[in-house]
């Protein structure tokens, strides 16, 4: 499969002080973004073996250290998040 852009991830994440399962949030949210995909509440739900409450965990911890942004509030996709460059990730 052949990508016009780099892979999404940073190796930054393994060294950020984060916990297991926020690390695994930012990987299932680089991978709907390198396969085109919306970083959606809905996506995500579809592809997260754990509990909701451990998954919107994950997700505000990436939003607290500005590794994720929110890019809207809601629609039928629920909400939407855009992956920060790792130049701008901030250590909460």
């Amino acid at each position: 499969m052949s990508h016009n852009h780099a892979p999404t991830m940073s190796q930054k994440i393994f060294s950020s002080g984060l916990n297991t399962q926020t690390i695994s949030v930012y990987l299932l949210c680089c991978g709907l973004a390198d396969a085109g995909d919306l970083i959606s509440e809905k996506n995500l739900k579809q592809i997260w073996n754990g509990t909701p409450k451990a998954l919107w965990e994950g997700l505000n911890r990436l939003k607290a250290c500005r590794i994720i942004r929110q890019i809207n509030a809601a629609d039928t996709t629920g909400t939407v998040f855009r992956i920060a460059p790792d130049t701008q990730w901030h250590k909460v």
